[in-house]
């Protein structure tokens, strides 16, 4: 009889240990190598990147705009000096941009995100909106400042 439990226990706990649930899409950020099912709980990362020119960069100093300040759907990204100008739209992630990654999911795979610039005293000198989809490194160009 002991014999017997002991077996029952055993083949129960091994047909329950490799039945695991999680994200199977290896593209998701919470992949579960690990995992036998997928329970549709996937994540993703959509980027945006804000950037402007060595001309709207002059206009800017021009306008006193010295130092400026980064939000995305309210949230301060970052502040950094107007001098920093692009010949060309800088990938997400790179060296001295303004990169916000976003948190997206199988069910909302696309957001709106709104974004807004402001420089040392408060003033808004770029406000927008725009969708990033999961996956994603969406390039905004910031031009004609206010």
């Amino acid at each position: 009889m002991k014999n017997l439990i002991i077996i029952l226990i055993l083949l129960s706990s091994l047909m329950f240990s490799g039945c695991k649930e999680g994200c199977k899409d290896k593209d998701a950020t919470n992949f579960c190598s690990d995992c036998d099912e997928d329970n549709g709980t996937c994540f993703y990362t959509g980027n945006m990147v804000l950037w402007f020119n060595s001309a709207t960069s002059a206009l800017l100093k021009s306008k006193g705009h010295t130092e400026l300040s980064y939000f995305v759907n309210e949230q301060l990204q970052i502040t950094k000096s107007s001098n920093i100008a692009w010949t060309g739209a800088p990938h997400c992630g790179q060296d001295q941009s303004v990169t916000a990654q976003i948190s997206l999911s199988k069910l909302l795979p696309t957001r709106s995100i709104k974004y807004r610039v402001i420089n040392q005293v408060g003033t808004i000198v770029w406000e927008g909106e725009t969708e990033v989809n999961s996956r994603d490194c969406i390039q905004v160009e910031l031009t004609n400042p206010k």
